[in-house]
């Protein structure tokens, strides 16, 4: 089994929605988009800037050759079904 397989394996045994594993130069785009989507909307500048430490990986980590990404959705939550009609989503779920 080689080390792709495994370490997508733990990710999904985590409970991440998903798992992938990219080249580190392809994080380059990212930080296009980053600045982009900053500059569309300067209001979240304060928000995605704490994003700006995945800028120069390649430099700061010279012997790294990929990045693993693991998907996580936000909100997914399971309740009990005893605890159901105790709660209320402010997401309207």
């Amino acid at each position: 089994m080689d080390i792709e397989k495994n370490i997508k394996e733990k990710a999904l045994e985590l409970n991440y929605e998903n798992c992938g594993i990219i080249p580190i130069s392809d994080i380059n785009d990212y930080v296009k988009k980053l600045d982009h989507r900053m500059k569309q909307f300067p209001e979240t500048r304060n928000f995605l800037g704490r994003f700006n430490r995945f800028i120069n990986l390649q430099e700061r980590f010279s012997w790294a050759q990929s990045i693993i990404i693991c998907v996580r959705r936000y909100g997914k939550y399971h309740i009990p079904v005893h605890l159901k009609n105790l709660y209320r989503s402010r997401y309207g779920r």
